[in-house]
């Protein structure tokens, strides 16, 4: 039986969810995986690279979230989510538009917080006795 891979959200960042195995080698591998669901066809490779301030600064490769788990649809067959690289979206194109409209969204959002924390600042820095 062969599993699909499909996109989900987990602790806060897009994954490929699909077979562990499969996912675990293309990982590995460093290639891509083909999606099915929404982005049918498209692939993505796995897995981000990040910056990690420990005994110095070094880098990781961050892949898997979590533990291999189990679908009632799947029985016996272990599943698991991987991390999308976000940078590498370049052979889906229709996830690499919804991650861009994701991201300018979020970026609204924060320019209108910092608007309105600037502007409830400068109305409390002001009181009737001129302290």
């Amino acid at each position: 039986m062969e599993i699909p891979t499909g996109i989900t959200k987990r602790d806060g960042h897009l994954c490929a969810i699909g077979d562990a195995a499969t996912l675990r080698a293309a990982f590995e591998n460093g290639t891509p995986v083909t999606l099915n669901g929404n982005y049918a066809g498209e692939s993505v490779y796995l897995g981000t690279t990040r910056t990690v301030y420990d005994d110095g600064i070094t880098t990781r490769r961050d892949g898997q979230i979590g533990d291999d788990f189990e679908a009632d649809k799947f029985p016996g067959i272990p599943l698991a989510a991987y991390l999308i690289d976000l940078k590498r979206l370049e052979d889906a194109p229709r996830l690499a538009a919804g991650v861009r409209e994701m991201n300018n969204k979020a970026l609204k959002g924060h320019h209108e917080m910092v608007r309105r924390v600037e502007a409830e600042s400068a109305a409390s820095s002001y009181s009737e006795d001129g302290a």
